[in-house]
């Protein structure tokens, strides 16, 4: 198997790129299946956490990622609940002044029901300022 492709219970979970080097779209077994994409930004620092939606959930036929998907693909899988998760890291920055160090990170995260007919996007944009 392909660092780009899953297996969950004999079907073949994939993405395939767009025209654009950012678009994708979910692929099981060959065909495409609905999305819903949804853009949200976490922040942790030493005071406070949380998660914010920047852009509410849309049903779409191409996702798009805030910078080019990496070449080559790699996918990150775990199962809960009996769900299917993918995660896709983008990219990760940490910046060091002032006595703090910053990171931050682009990660697109897949959750897919058990019968994999629909997957939730999220484009998760990440800061950690916490020292």
């Amino acid at each position: 198997m392909r660092d780009d492709e899953i297996e969950f219970r004999g079907r073949r979970v994939e993405l395939e790129r767009g025209s654009d080097t950012a678009e994708f779209r979910v692929l099981v077994d060959g065909r495409p299946i609905a999305m819903t994409f949804t853009e949200t930004e976490s922040k942790l620092s030493n005071t406070r956490s949380g998660t914010r939606t920047v852009r509410e959930p849309v049903p779409v036929q191409w996702a798009r990622a805030s910078i080019p998907l990496p070449v080559p693909l790699r996918l990150d899988s775990s199962i809960h609940n009996d769900e299917l998760r993918v995660r896709l890291p983008l990219d990760h920055h940490a910046v060091e002044g002032l006595g703090t160090v910053v990171h931050t990170s682009d990660t697109v995260y897949l959750r897919f029901g058990p019968d994999c007919a629909a997957v939730e996007v999220d484009l998760n944009h990440y800061t950690d300022t916490s020292s």
